[in-house]
């Protein structure tokens, strides 16, 4: 893995990928040092629920941002605590608009880090499973046209919302 990060300081397209990385260590290393990681915990948050509650009663879109771009940072770095961010949320803004703010942060925050790290890694990955990874995708290219069919079918199978949803409720259509 060194030997990647030394080898992109060989090219000079590389420079936006070491650029990345030190954002991304900047970032990790100034949540430890800021103690801000005491936070992510069940006891930082039974600790400071009343203060939470209070200042969001009083600066509803500001916490609402600040808990937005904290999620996204969470989730985009994988630092642990997301679950506790998500508890947080729940507790903090209620179930509606907690689930609508966390549903809309840890998918941006996923596809951060998925772009991320195809970003930094794709190359690495690619010097080190090449071999197998060519077989995949080879076969990906052999049954695009199966893959790309059976995503577009048609409902044969008679499977709606409908029939999903009464079949979570314990009613099932023989």
């Amino acid at each position: 893995m060194f030997k990647y990060f030394y080898n992109l300081l060989k090219r000079r397209a590389s420079f936006k990928k070491l650029g990345v990385v030190l954002i991304i260590l900047f970032v990790a290393l100034a949540i430890k040092l800021s103690g801000l990681d005491q936070y992510l915990t069940l006891e930082g948050l039974k600790a400071y629920r009343q203060t939470l509650l209070e200042f969001y009663q009083n600066h509803r879109p500001l916490v609402i941002i600040i808990y937005f771009l904290g999620y996204v940072v969470t989730t985009a770095l994988s630092i642990p605590g997301a679950v506790v961010m998500t508890l947080a949320g729940g507790a903090l803004f209620g179930l509606g608009t907690g689930t609508l703010i966390v549903s809309f942060a840890s998918t941006i925050g996923a596809t951060i880090a998925f772009l991320t790290s195809r970003f930094l890694l794709r190359d690495w990955v690619h010097t080190r499973f090449g071999d197998k990874l060519d077989k995949v995708n080879k076969g990906i290219e052999e049954t695009n046209e199966l893959l790309v069919a059976m995503r577009r079918r048609p409902n044969i199978y008679g499977l709606d919302l409908k029939t999903i949803s009464r079949n979570g409720q314990g009613r099932h259509n023989c």
